[in-house]
């Protein structure tokens, strides 16, 4: 009988140490996800400055990416030489908006593959590049503008000085975004499908 009771107050001390870990108060909170997109849409806005204010006036053209897909909706896109367009980049992530979670300081987006003298970019967001400005010199064939969204860059690097550099990854990091569609900088005149 003296071993039966031994054995349950051993059991019972058991169950008790059992349940007190497995109730503890360090329980791990889920990580909320961030810098995650499932799509990404590109907006340009025709239009010109007064001052530092930008007014919208013109076309107003979007590109869209879904993650996992290699093709752009529309593939092709027309600019017209002689303007300027606002560029806004928006990440979305189950249809809502995550742009805000990629941090200044870490990321920074390049646009390659422009033709010498026929784009210029300025960026309005403090060289990240969710925002900015594409000045359209003049007309050219059509091109692939690869856009590069880079995490974790050094930006004091000579190589991430400039939106077009083709270096870009010297300045270390990694790609966030890798993707690119045809643009046409055309006349204003130009009659294409």
């Amino acid at each position: 009988m003296y071993k039966l009771r031994n054995y349950f107050i051993m059991a019972a001390l058991s169950l008790a140490v059992i349940s007190f870990s497995s109730c503890s108060k360090d329980d791990p909170v889920p990580e909320i996800d961030q810098e995650e997109y499932d799509g990404t849409i590109l907006t340009f806005t025709e239009g010109h400055y007064h001052g530092d204010e930008f007014h919208a006036e013109g076309d107003t053209l979007q590109v869209r990416f879904i993650r996992g897909s290699d093709r752009p909706y529309p593939s092709h896109v027309h600019l017209h030489a002689g303007e300027q367009y606002q560029l806004d980049i928006a990440m979305f992530k189950n249809g809502q908006n995550t742009t805000a979670e990629f941090g200044d300081n870490e990321h920074q987006w390049f646009f390659l593959g422009a033709p010498a003298d026929v784009l210029d970019y300025t960026y309005a967001d403090n060289r990240v590049g969710f925002k900015g400005v594409f000045t359209v010199n003049k007309a050219s064939e059509g091109f692939d503008l690869q856009l590069v969204l880079r995490h974790g860059l050094d930006k004091s690097q000579a190589s991430a000085q400039s939106w077009n550099s083709a270096s870009y990854r010297e300045a270390g990091g990694s790609d966030d975004f890798n993707k690119s569609f045809e643009l046409h900088p055309v006349d204003e005149d130009h009659d294409h499908e």
